[in-house]
């Protein structure tokens, strides 16, 4: 029965973002109760959530990538992306690049995401480079600078997973 009251339930949550009637913050916080109410969850595991670790380093990292999109910064550079398009789509691309290499030493990669997205949306969608073609690459150079190679935030990711390792096994005292 909880299969059926979980699936109605989501139904109930697609059908609410989709209509875009209510805010996402209430649908999301509806459902959660109605989880509660119909016995599913308990209390703290409803809304055990909210509390992660991981939410609250987001909640903050997106506000301010939002409030540096509101910035005049944010406007030069994308004013400088559209001259650098009309002149060379060669040197658009070393460019956004050598963005993505100085935020990745300082950002988390979702942060990271979210700005380059903010500048590829001045670029319009006419020409070779558009946003919906730059996003995948962008995406994977994020990915390399930010996680793989082991420059700014990315040098700390193998320490991080060899202290998850050394949890998980047991002492040998």
């Amino acid at each position: 029965m909880e299969l059926y009251i979980v699936l109605g339930i989501m139904a109930f949550m697609i059908f609410g973002f989709v209509l875009n009637k209510w805010p996402f913050g209430i649908t999301t916080m509806i459902c959660c109760v109605l989880l509660v109410v119909t016995g599913v969850y308990g209390v703290s595991d409803a809304f055990s959530g909210f509390s992660s670790q991981n939410i609250v380093l987001l909640a903050p990292m997106f506000a301010i990538s939002a409030a540096f999109g509101k910035t005049s910064l944010l406007t030069k550079i994308q004013d400088k992306m559209v001259d650098l398009k009309g002149k060379s789509g060669l040197v658009l691309l070393i460019a956004m690049y050598a963005v993505i290499i100085i935020l990745a030493a300082f950002l988390p990669t979702t942060a990271e995401m979210t700005i380059m997205l903010m500048f590829l949306m001045a670029l319009g969608n006419t020409g070779d480079i558009t946003p919906s073609r730059m996003t995948i690459p962008i995406l994977a150079m994020i990915s390399v600078w930010g996680t793989k190679l082991p420059i700014g935030m990315g040098a700390t990711q193998y320490i991080t997973l060899n202290a998850f390792y050394e949890g998980m096994t047991a002492s040998p005292d």
